[in-house]
């Protein structure tokens, strides 16, 4: 069963599902800043059909969509590329409720700690989704 996202005193509840999508995408990224670069030796970013190497960091919207620049791909595809985290739904930044708008603070900057310190980020399991079809 869900629970409601918050309750009248303003405290965040997450259900269990939620709360099982943030601990695995936080822990993906905290093992992509504590694993040793792969390429540090190869100055040339591969990538295959599922996978983007060497992207950088620039900015995140809210919590769940983020921009990248992804190395050795044409501009218009790999410059400033947003990006949706699959199975991560993070609060709205666009709404009128506080509690809401608060949480989805947190979750910016969380996201934006991890990345920023990030020794190297690898996009997995790429495709086109909702927004990009």
């Amino acid at each position: 069963m869900t629970r409601p996202f918050f309750n009248t005193s303003y405290k965040v509840r997450v259900n269990s599902a939620d709360k099982s999508n943030m601990k695995w995408i936080i822990i993906s990224i905290f093992l992509l800043q504590s694993a040793p670069i792969a390429f540090a030796g190869n100055k040339e970013c591969k990538h295959s059909a599922t996978e983007l190497n060497c992207a950088k960091y620039i900015n995140n919207y809210d919590g769940d969509t983020i921009s990248f620049n992804i190395p050795n791909t044409h501009p218009i595809i790999g410059k400033k590329v947003s990006i949706r985290l699959n199975g991560v739904d993070t609060p709205e930044l666009k709404t009128k409720d506080q509690c809401e708008k608060q949480a989805a603070r947190r979750a910016k900057k969380l996201t934006k700690s991890l990345l920023k310190r990030a020794n190297s980020i690898k996009l997995k399991n790429i495709r086109r989704g909702k927004y990009f079809s």
